[in-house]
């Protein structure tokens, strides 16, 4: 997990680092291009979290509701993300505007950027529950329908 949010971060750096330098057409595009990949990322790995691995977490460990502030923390951010979803499927690269593009991130990234590191130190305390092992099989089952096919594989990709 600390690998994906890491990977998010470093999404999240080169996005605010490009987002007032990029004015060309072509180049324009291709950030929204890049954009789009980070947004289908997060809020994939957010879903699945919510849909599968969390549920299966509260089974495992008995404790019902035990997730809920990582969802909770979703929810802080779902709404900014789904803007900027919808500004980086539906810009024109000649309607690109930086100072509007800022705002939408700012109305998600520092609930995000919290979330993102709050849940590491939760999903360590689960070791009080017991083995590695057992806990691994949950993240390995998920794991296993991605690569079935039954879940989309951008959770692991990005």
């Amino acid at each position: 997990m600390c690998f994906v949010h890491n990977i998010f971060f470093r999404n999240l750096n080169a996005i605010m680092l490009q987002y007032e330098q990029v004015s060309k057409p072509e180049d324009v595009a291709d950030f929204m291009v890049f954009c789009q990949c980070v947004h289908e990322g997060i809020h994939t790995h957010h879903h699945h979290e919510e849909e599968y691995f969390f549920p299966q977490v509260e089974a495992y460990t008995g404790q019902k509701g035990l997730m809920e502030t990582n969802v909770k923390q979703h929810h802080a951010f779902e709404e900014g993300l789904k803007k900027f979803g919808e500004y980086v499927y539906s810009v024109k690269p000649e309607e690109y505007d930086p100072t509007a593009f800022k705002e939408i991130l700012d109305s998600f990234t520092p609930a995000l950027v919290k979330h993102l590191n709050d849940e590491i130190p939760t999903l360590l305390a689960l070791e009080k529950y017991g083995e590695g092992t057992k806990f691994m099989q949950i993240w390995q089952d998920l794991e296993r329908k991605i690569l079935a096919g039954a879940l989309d594989p951008v959770f692991f990709l990005l």
